[in-house]
């Protein structure tokens, strides 16, 4: 029972940044200081608009499942807006200090895309789809046919889910997985207990890019399997075996100058002129796999940007995160990320999170 009323609120812009691809939108994941028993999302952007299909309002309270959402959307293309429940892609509340207990669940099929998709044979219970939610990690065993998702059984992050069905492996999309390595496979996936709250671990490599868009000349973005939990200031130590190219980078350590999403990181390296990077093939599996390692800290940038030195080393990262869906299909309902635009015709979402009296 909670006597005393705690609001959080925020508002964001939603762009391109961090997605799948151009246009594709990911879930939002808020940090939030409290423990919500109640949630609202207002779409600021698409309020009075007559976009058929875009939600305007979503509202989520302790009782309901997760990922559900009482929502007002456009049904057609008119201003006028229904009511609908949101069974998924609507709004969950996620402690990232309880991981799921870990348990092999049957994977029925991987779909080779620019969205690697995984589809369970589990439909309810607690490892259905549903509660498989975004920002889990999984890893994946005695796969077949799925070479790049098995290669070591390192990790993945689900991203959007639909429930008991399916769900995105997060941030593959930046990795161009070949065909030939993924072909209709059946294996198992592990559902994993929590990822280590300190000082961040080390984390595979799925992407390097030449040159980034942001940052100076002599910076790369780095793709990692799941969410690095680096920050400004950090130095990392890359290890790119010969098989993936970019050797330039092997051994390098780098200052981490941006985090332009949870699933990649900006470095600061000595040498711009890098070969391409290629994950490693079926064909050359053994192998080793590249690696970005956490080695300490750039005090001169962490001061600079006003960053805590050492501060993942002494801070329990675990957060109670809300998440908002990105709805149901692209013909029913869009969620409360909201519609993904470049920084200023992006969706401007609202929101509200708080604890209050109850008498239940």
């Amino acid at each position: 029972m909670s006597y005393n009323t705690i609001i959080e609120q925020g508002n964001f812009r939603v762009t391109t940044a961090g997605t799948y691809a151009a246009g594709t939108i990911l879930p939002k994941v808020i940090p939030c200081r409290i423990d919500p028993e109640w949630v609202e999302v207002w779409n600021y952007t698409q309020f009075g608009t007559s976009t058929q299909y875009a939600g305007v309002k979503y509202y989520w309270q302790k009782g309901m499942p997760q990922g559900a959402a009482l929502a007002d959307y456009h049904a057609a293309a008119t201003s006028v807006t229904n009511s609908y429940l949101m069974t998924a892609g609507g709004i969950y509340v996620v402690d990232t200090s309880k991981g799921p207990i870990a348990n092999n669940i049957i994977d029925t099929g991987t779909s080779n895309s620019t969205t690697p998709t995984v589809t369970t044979s589990v439909t309810t219970g607690v490892f259905a789809a549903t509660t498989t939610t975004m920002g889990s990690i999984v890893t994946f065993t005695d796969a077949t046919g799925a070479l790049p998702v098995n290669l070591g059984g390192f990790d993945y992050e689900v991203g959007t889910v639909t429930s008991g069905v399916s769900f995105v492996m997060r941030w593959a999309a930046s990795t161009a997985f070949a065909a030939s390595n993924l072909v209709t496979p059946t294996g198992r996936y592990t559902v994993r207990p929590f990822d280590p709250i300190f000082y961040p671990r080390s984390r595979t490599i799925l992407n390097i890019q030449g040159t980034a868009t942001t940052g100076t000349t002599n910076t790369v973005r780095v793709t990692t399997s799941v969410s690095h939990g680096y920050t400004v200031g950090q130095e990392i130590r890359l290890h790119i075996p010969a098989i993936c190219g970019s050797i330039e980078l092997d051994n390098i350590v780098g200052t981490v100058v941006a985090v332009p999403s949870m699933g990649a990181f900006d470095l600061d390296v000595v040498d711009n002129t890098i070969t391409a990077f290629t994950f490693p093939t079926a064909a050359q599996v053994p192998c080793t796999f590249p690696q970005a390692v956490p080695v300490g800290e750039n005090t001169a940038v962490a001061l600079a940007n006003n960053v805590n030195v050492l501060g993942d080393a002494e801070e329990n990262q675990a957060a109670i995160n809300i998440v908002l869906g990105t709805g149901i299909g692209t013909t029913t309902i869009a969620g409360p990320a909201g519609t993904v635009g470049d920084p200023t015709t992006g969706d401007m979402i609202y929101w509200k999170a708080g604890r209050s009296f109850s008498n239940n």
